[in-house]
């Protein structure tokens, strides 16, 4: 059986030939056009409550803070009980706001958002949770859909699924301390979903998600199990834990966008183009990758934006010198972030 003169057997087994296929299929292509930069397109807000309080958007934060519990309780997320009624052998996990503001692709405001999000650091190991890897996306399989689709000239689709954890049954019993705004003084939450922040939040989801897809034909790869390939039609699907992209027919590509949407509150973005904090656009030979807002960004967090690339990292004329104790030592952990954010630039 093949996909588009692919074999699906060689995508489903995860072997050399696949992983070959995505090397030399996906640098053809995307590499055919000049490299542009990229960007992500979620900036955060304040960062915590009584800052929000304090902000000049007092009332936008307000209202998608309400909104986000409505939705949580329309979802039966949790119950609630006095605070007496919390187990005495049991600490009620501590939760928190968290605020962000997504972006246009020109960089501005789309909507504000407020995140319920539990302080998951705080769980106990065998009591809160047992197991809690999901697997993430490697970037060379988005390279792989995005170069099939332009070599096969395919449509694309993209899903947001909103609120996608909360979707993940739990397994244990987790008892968690509402934050202020949500009009539950002196009560405690016990959870029968998952929140944002627990740490087996990703692998309940994960495994929501799969569930749902195997009514639909859809089989993880072996090579990437955030790729799936339907085995009743030419489709393949991307999932980033709630961003899905879509690779296919056209006429194919109806019937599991109304599938996902039974089962999901689901948004249709279109066509792919952002994922993985990249923006993908569709030219008409080829779909290129780009990350500027991104970079943008690395560059004020770090307070270079006045900064100009030069041909060596350091001046050859500079004297280096060992330290002295009256000397302020260097920031390694500011330089440590500065080289992890240059890891997200593809």
């Amino acid at each position: 059986m093949e996909f588009y003169g692919f074999p699906k057997v060689t995508l489903a087994m995860g072997n050399v030939e696949a992983k070959a296929f995505i090397a030399d299929i996906g640098t053809e292509l995307t590499n055919q056009l000049e490299e542009k930069l990229g960007q992500a397109n979620v900036t955060l807000g304040p960062a915590t409550y009584s800052q929000a309080m304090k902000s000049e958007d007092v009332d936008k934060w307000i209202h998608v803070m309400y909104k986000e519990k409505t939705s949580l309780e329309l979802q039966g997320i949790w119950e609630v009980y006095d605070i007496t009624d919390l187990p005495k052998e049991r600490k009620a996990i501590r939760s928190r706001w968290v605020y962000t503001i997504k972006l246009l692709e020109d960089g501005l405001i789309e909507r504000y958002k407020a995140r319920l999000v539990v302080k998951g650091f705080s769980q106990i190991s065998g009591i809160d949770f047992s197991e809690t890897f999901a697997p993430v996306i490697q970037y060379d399989s988005l390279r792989l859909l995005t170069a099939l689709a332009a070599l096969y000239n395919l449509d694309t689709a993209q899903l947001d699924v909103k609120s996608a954890f909360t979707y993940g049954p739990l397994d244990e019993e987790i008892w968690v301390a509402p934050p202020p705004r949500l009009g539950l003084d002196n009560k405690v939450l016990l959870l029968k979903k998952a929140l944002y922040g627990l740490k087996q939040a990703p692998l309940q989801w994960d495994r929501k998600l799969c569930s749902v897809l195997a009514e639909l034909y859809f089989i993880p790869t072996h090579f990437d199990p955030c790729i799936f390939i339907s085995t009743k039609s030419n489709i393949l699907m991307a999932v980033y834990v709630n961003d899905i992209a879509l690779v296919g027919k056209t006429s194919e590509l109806k019937k599991p966008i109304e599938f996902l949407q039974t089962h999901f509150k689901v948004t249709i973005k279109g066509k792919l183009s952002f994922m993985l904090g990249i923006e993908i656009q569709h030219h008409t030979d080829a779909i290129t990758f780009g990350q500027q807002l991104y970079i943008q960004q690395i560059l004020q967090r770090f307070g270079m934006e006045q900064s100009r690339p030069v041909s060596t990292p350091i001046d050859p004329k500079s004297q280096l010198h060992k330290a002295t104790n009256d000397e302020l030592p260097v920031d390694q952990n500011l330089y440590q972030q500065m080289i992890s954010a240059c890891h997200g630039v593809r």
